[in-house]
């Protein structure tokens, strides 16, 4: 029996250097991070909080313009800067980490909150939440309150686009309580300039260090915090700008078209296609200078299983595409069509969704990354 010990005892042994030899041979992880994050910040950050400081800059001078002397020519040029500023937001709205999230929440939820409140109403706690009337006609336009659905982008189109622009003068001049109409307005623009600037200069300044210096995957890491980032910029178009106003969350039993993106301007759909063009070009690492760009497509591409995904994930950002062109050939307000019942608004919520899969458990899997925040709705 002795005999046999020995051979057995061996091929022990070399089953588990076998094994040990085995995991030294798994597929390394060799992309090199930090020229996605070099890319990502040079391409698609930097320029794109640039021009919108711009834009805001203008912004500011325009409405306050506006206030000083209320007349239609002078609201017509504070809405027209109000769109091209609107429209910068939407491509810097996804950076509500780093210097973008702060002690009071998060950029987006500070002025890019919607739908906005009007008059008071109440909370399920029962607690009331003022209106931006309500606190005109109270006086209070210190903005020193947690009602983040009273100011912001949204709530400067309201004060400028909820009426025709002869009523929209009327209040600035001859109205109840004008004269803190004006202050509320001023404050409004003010806050919106200041938090741009304050996140144009953090992302200028210290913060570009530490964004490029944190090349890991862990939570926490500028690539987990940029691919969650994307995710969540997803998640906003998908579930916020189309889903909720159309009924078709889960949980909701009905339409609500007034909670779209720019109820009272009427570009959802334009500002829609904005924002997905901007979720496509953080995929791809680049706006419009493609120059040795790289992008969450390289990096999958360095991935086992990675080209197959971006065969599977383009078609499908096709479709999306398909859709928001035909709903943008009308000049028929995307609340509209949601009242008529337009088949095409259900189609581009289920166009999105079946994007999902692919740009988020499936993403998530291949580059390791997790994902740290819910959007609520089971995907």
């Amino acid at each position: 029996m002795k005999f046999f010990q020995f051979p057995i005892y061996f091929l022990l042994i070399f089953c588990l250097i076998s094994c040990n030899n085995d995991d030294t041979l798994q597929p390394v992880d060799t992309f090199d991070r930090t020229t996605l994050l070099e890319s990502q910040l040079q391409k698609v950050i930097l320029p794109r909080l640039s021009k919108a400081q711009e834009a805001t800059d203008k912004l500011q001078v325009d409405v306050n313009a506006f206030v000083q002397n209320p007349t239609v020519s002078t609201l017509q040029i504070a809405k027209q800067q109000w769109i091209e500023a609107y429209k910068q937001w939407i491509t810097i709205s996804f950076l509500d980490f780093g210097p973008g999230e702060g002690t009071f929440g998060t950029i987006t939820e500070n002025i890019g909150t919607f739908p906005v409140r009007v008059q008071s109403g109440t909370s399920a706690a029962g607690t009331t939440l003022k209106g931006i009337e309500t606190l005109i006609a109270e006086g209070d336009y210190s903005l020193n309150n947690f009602y983040r659905d009273t100011r912001g982008f949204l709530g400067l189109e309201y004060l400028l686009f909820s009426d025709n622009e002869a009523s929209i003068v009327a209040k600035f001049t001859t109205g109840t309580q004008f004269e803190i109409r004006r202050l509320y307005t001023t404050a409004v623009v003010n806050d919106i300039k200041n938090r741009i600037t304050e996140l144009h200069s953090a992302w200028n300044g210290q913060y570009k260090s530490t964004f490029l210096a944190s090349k890991g995957t862990d939570v926490g890491s500028s690539t987990s915090l940029l691919y969650n980032a994307f995710l969540k910029h997803f998640e906003q178009l998908k579930n916020f700008k189309v889903g909720v106003p159309s009924g078709l969350r889960a949980g909701q039993t009905k339409a609500e078209p007034e909670k779209v993106e720019g109820f009272y301007c009427g570009l959802s759909i334009e500002f829609a296609k904005i924002h997905f063009e901007s979720i496509k070009s953080i995929y791809r690492g680049y706006d419009s200078d493609s120059t040795n760009a790289i992008g969450f497509t390289n990096y999958l591409r360095s991935i086992s299983g990675g080209d197959a995904l971006i065969q599977s994930t383009q078609p499908q950002m096709n479709a999306i595409d398909t859709v928001l062109v035909q709903l943008y050939a009308s000049s028929v307000p995307f609340s509209q069509k949601i009242q008529s019942q337009d088949p095409l608004v259900g189609s581009l919520f289920t166009e999105l969704s079946k994007l999902t899969r692919f740009i988020k458990s499936d993403m998530s899997s291949l580059m390791g990354i997790s994902i740290t925040f819910s959007s609520g709705d089971g995907d």
